[in-house]
């Protein structure tokens, strides 16, 4: 995806500089991964702060650039990488489309970024340098994996993929995606299969298109946002030969 980048999100200009090397970084790899690029299209790329929004990726959409909004107090460099993982991956998905799927898969996003951080010493001068007193990357990702856990009571439930699939089942009903909850602990129990396989980060290509309803087969139509939920019969039918395996193993996980 190389477009043009604009940091905007703090106003320490060394600190704008350092974000800028971490994103540029999950920009890259993300274009490896999903070589044929967003559905809707390479642009240029806006970041700022919103602390009322963020983390969000601006609506209406426009053919000019991609607006994102994080919500990261200034240094907060492993928080930021989440968050705009996060983003640019409903990007890749179709930002014209949300269910609590699309939300998960994008929460796994930050989560495969973070680790990525972690194990690379080449990126352990940012934090140290511009902000002492922010969790380092394996510390915020530690952070937010035990408070999915301490959300809910898996003694109870024995596991949390048990849990996963009877709440599935409610959010189908209701159409809601913003159950943060849900959405991490989907997302942990879904990462190995990308972290092992980068070849299933196609995936993403038909997780939108698998949405019912659908977003608009015409990409440049940009007018429609629709709230979906997923139809993993569609997804199944839809993948490439090569993915179902791997597509089928993830639903006996979460919702067979």
């Amino acid at each position: 995806m190389q477009e043009k980048l604009t940091i905007e999100v703090w106003e320490n200009p060394q600190q704008n500089k350092a974000l800028a090397e971490l994103i540029e970084t999950i920009i890259n790899e993300f274009g490896e991964l999903i070589p044929s690029g967003p559905v809707t299209g390479l642009k240029p790329v806006k970041v700022i702060n919103d602390p009322i929004a963020g983390p969000t990726l601006y609506w209406p959409l426009n053919d000019k650039q991609y607006m994102v909004g994080l919500n990261c107090k200034p240094g907060a460099y492993a928080k930021a990488v989440f968050q705009f993982a996060q983003q640019l991956c409903h990007i890749y998905i179709d930002p014209r489309i949300k269910n609590w799927f699309i939300e998960s898969i994008c929460s796994l996003a930050g989560y495969y970024f973070l680790e990525r951080f972690a194990h690379n010493p080449e990126f352990d001068y940012i934090r140290s340098q511009f902000s002492d007193d922010s969790l380092s990357f394996e510390d915020y990702y530690n952070k937010k994996i035990r408070f999915n856990y301490s959300d809910i009571d898996l003694v109870q439930h024995q596991h949390s993929s048990n849990w996963i699939k009877r709440e599935i089942k409610k959010l189908q009903e209701t159409r809601d995606w913003s159950n943060l909850t849900l959405n991490n602990m989907v997302a942990v129990e879904l990462l190995p299969y990308f972290k092992d396989e980068k070849e299933n980060w196609q995936l993403l290509l038909y997780i939108g298109k698998s949405s019912n309803p659908s977003p608009p087969p015409d990409s440049s139509d940009l007018s429609s946002s629709n709230l979906a939920i997923p139809d993993f019969d569609k997804f199944m039918a839809i993948v490439p030969e090569n993915l179902k395996p791997v597509v089928g193993e993830m639903l006996r996980r979460i919702w067979d």
